[in-house]
């Protein structure tokens, strides 16, 4: 079974996944931001995406603590298999700093150069 963590941004929950069935796909059309290639879910709907999903075989964690998703490298390296694999991405000064989707993108960021951000720009 594939897992999907997911994440609460401001007033949204947020996931990134790529759903290879395009009937689950047209399910949750309306939840996706094609400009940030992630699913977007308001807070009222959470339980019905949640339920779509489960039933489509997909296991959800809810990540309540970002800062073990969360690296960052500077503005002028190399990002883009770090960028694919990110929920979220946001510049501050010459850094970018990033929301992983899991663990293991994360560990795979860290392996190309990214280091832990330790503050709390996502929370």
């Amino acid at each position: 079974m594939a897992g999907i963590n997911i994440f609460k941004l401001k007033n949204d929950y947020v996931f990134k996944q790529y759903l290879g069935d395009p009937g689950l796909f047209k399910q949750l059309g309306d939840y996706y931001n094609g400009a940030q290639y992630r699913f977007e879910i308001p807070e009222a709907e959470l339980d019905k995406v949640q339920d779509i999903l489960q039933a489509a075989g997909y296991d959800i964690t809810m990540i309540d603590n970002l800062k073990e998703f969360v690296v960052t490298i500077g503005r002028f390296q190399k990002h883009k298999d770090i960028l694919k694999n990110s929920v979220d991405v946001q510049e501050v000064g010459d850094d970018k700093i990033f929301l992983m989707k899991d663990q293991e993108s994360v560990e795979m960021a860290l392996s190309m150069g990214a280091t832990k951000y330790e503050g709390d720009l996502f929370s």
